[in-house]
C-alpha cells in the first residue's frame, strides 16, 4: 500500500507537462478537495507578465478571492494565513470586501514556493461558513503546496520553452539573414527543455524512492504500535497485581485488628477465670466448714447453702466453657493471620519482580517512541528536501533569483498524545474466615 503523502506528491510531480500548468492545477484541485473541502478556490501567479489567476472550479476561470493587500502580505510572510471569519480580515479590507460580495466567510491562503526565478504563486481556498478550515491539516497541505509550486513553475517553463521553440522553428522555416542565429537559439532552447525533462525524471525517481522508504516506515510504525499494545497489556497485568496486593494488605490489617481485639478479650477472660477460681476455693472452704458443722452438731445441712453452692458451680462451668470457646477462636484467628502474612509476603515478592520487568518495559516503550519520533522527523526532512530548485528559463530573458521560502511552523496540526498506562483497579476480594466466640 503506497504511503499516502508520498503518493500524492508523486502524482503532482508526474502531472508536469508543457500545457501551461493545467495538469498540475487539476491534480492539485483533487488533492486539496480531499484534504480540505472548499466552496471556491483559485491559484494566483505573479510573473513578468503581471498577475494571472486560475480558478479551480469546473470552468477554470479566476475566482478573485484575494486582493493585492492580502497577496503582498502572504508572499512577504511566506507562511500560510487562515481566516475563520470576515471579522479576522480587518487588516485586509479589500480582500474582506471581495469575500463579502461572494458570500464567503472563511479563507485559507497557502504560498506556493516556486524558487529559482519562477515568480510568486499562491493557493486560495474559501468556504461560505465560518471556521471552515479549523480542522484542515497543514502537515498535509504544506508539502503538497511546496511540490505544486515547483511543479507549476516547471510546467510554465516547459510551456514557454515550447512556444519559443515553435517560434524559432517558424522563423527558421521562413528564412532570412539571421538563420544561423535562430538555429543557435533553437539548439539552446531544446537543450534547456531536455535539461528540464532530465531534472523532472530525477525528481520522479527520488519521489519513488521516498515512497518506498515511506512503505518501510509504515511497516516500522505498525511494529511500534504492536509493541506499544503489548507493553500496555503488561502494564495492565501489573496494575492487577498491585490491586491484589493492596487488597491482601487490607485483609492482613483487618486480621491484625481482630487479633488485638481477641487478645484484649483473652486478658479479660483470664481475669474472670482467676476471680472464678478464687470464688471456687472460697466455696470449697465454705462447703468444708458446713460439713464440719454438720458432723459436730449432727443436724441437717442448710438447704439454702446447698442451693447456693450448686448455682455457683453451674455458673463456674458455664464460664469455663466460654473461656475454652474463646481460646479456640483466638488460636484459629492467629493461624489465619499467619497464613495471611505469608500470602502477603509472597504477593509483595511477586509484585517486586513484576515492577522490575515493568520498568524495563517502560524504558523499552520510551525508546520505541523516540525511534518513531526520529523516523517521522526524518521523513519530514526528506519530504522537504525532495525538490531541487529548477534551472533558469532562458538566457535571453533572465529573471531575478528568488530565495527559497522558509518553511513555516504548523500551527493547526494537533499532536498525538503519548499513551501511558494508568495504575489502579481492584482485585476480587478473598473470603475471610474467622472464628466467633459465644456471647456472654
Amino acid at each position: 500500500m503506497p504511503h499516502p503523502l508520498s503518493s500524492k506528491l508523486l502524482a503532482l510531480a508526474t502531472s508536469v507537462a508543457a500545457d501551461g500548468g493545467e495538469g498540475v492545477r487539476r491534480t492539485l484541485r483533487d488533492l486539496v478537495a480531499e484534504a480540505a473541502p472548499f466552496d471556491a478556490a483559485e491559484i494566483v501567479h505573479r510573473g513578468d507578465g503581471g498577475l494571472t489567476r486560475w480558478g479551480l472550479g469546473p470552468r477554470g476561470e479566476g475566482e478573485g478571492l484575494a486582493a493585492d493587500d492580502l497577496l503582498a502580505g502572504l508572499w512577504s510572510l511566506a507562511a500560510p494565513l487562515r481566516f475563520d471569519d470576515q471579522a479576522d480580515m480587518a487588516s485586509f479590507p479589500a480582500t474582506r470586501d471581495l469575500l463579502r460580495g461572494k458570500g464567503l466567510r472563511s479563507l485559507l491562503a497557502l504560498p506556493l514556493p516556486t524558487a529559482g526565478g519562477g515568480g510568486d504563486a499562491a493557493l486560495l481556498i474559501a468556504r461560505s461558513q465560518g471556521w471552515g478550515f479549523a480542522a484542515a491539516s497543514l502537515a498535509a497541505l504544506q508539502p503538497m503546496a511546496a511540490v505544486a509550486g515547483a511543479a507549476l513553475a516547471r510546467a510554465l517553463a516547459m510551456t514557454s520553452l515550447r512556444l519559443r521553440v515553435d517560434e524559432l522553428e517558424a522563423g527558421l522555416s521562413a528564412g532570412g539573414s539571421d538563420r544561423s542565429t535562430l538555429r543557435r537559439e533553437l539548439v539552446l532552447s531544446r537543450g534547456e527543455r531536455e535539461a528540464l525533462r532530465h531534472e523532472l525524471g530525477e525528481l520522479r525517481e527520488r519521489l519513488a524512492a521516498e515512497e518506498a522508504r515511506g512503505r518501510g516506515a509504515e511497516a516500522h510504525l505498525q511494529q511500534i504500535v504492536a509493541a506499544r499494545d503489548a507493553l500496555q497489556a503488561e502494564a495492565a497485568g501489573r496494575d492487577g497485581l498491585a490491586a491484589a496486593l493492596r487488597e491482601q494488605e487490607r485483609k492482613v490489617a483487618e486480621l491484625e485488628v481482630r487479633v488485638e481485639e481477641l487478645t484484649g478479650t483473652r486478658g479479660a477472660l483470664q481475669a474472670d477465670l482467676e476471680r472464678a477460681r478464687g470464688d471456687l476455693q472460697q466455696r470449697d472452704s465454705e462447703r468444708q466448714l458446713l460439713r464440719e458443722q454438720m458432723r459436730s452438731t449432727g443436724g441437717e445441712l442448710n438447704e439454702a447453702a446447698l442451693a447456693e453452692r450448686d448455682r455457683r458451680r453451674e455458673e463456674e462451668a458455664r464460664r469455663e466453657a466460654e473461656i475454652d470457646a474463646l481460646r479456640r477462636a483466638l488460636e484459629s484467628t492467629r493461624d489465619e493471620a499467619a497464613r495471611a502474612r505469608a500470602e502477603g509476603d509472597q504477593v509483595r515478592s511477586a509484585l517486586g519482580a513484576v515492577e522490575g520487568s515493568a520498568g524495563a518495559l517502560e524504558r523499552s516503550l520510551r525508546q520505541v517512541e523516540d525511534d518513531r519520533d526520529a523516523l517521522r522527523a526524518e521523513l519530514g526532512r526528506r519530504d522537504a528536501a525532495a525538490l531541487p530548485p529548477p534551472a533558469p528559463l532562458s538566457s535571453r530573458r533572465p529573471r531575478a533569483a528568488r530565495k527559497p521560502a522558509p518553511a513555516s511552523p504548523d500551527r493547526g496540526v494537533p499532536r498525538g498524545p503519548k499513551r501511558r498506562a494508568q495504575k489502579g483497579g481492584r482485585r476480587p476480594s478473598r473470603a475471610r474466615a474467622s472464628g466467633r466466640a459465644g456471647r456472654r
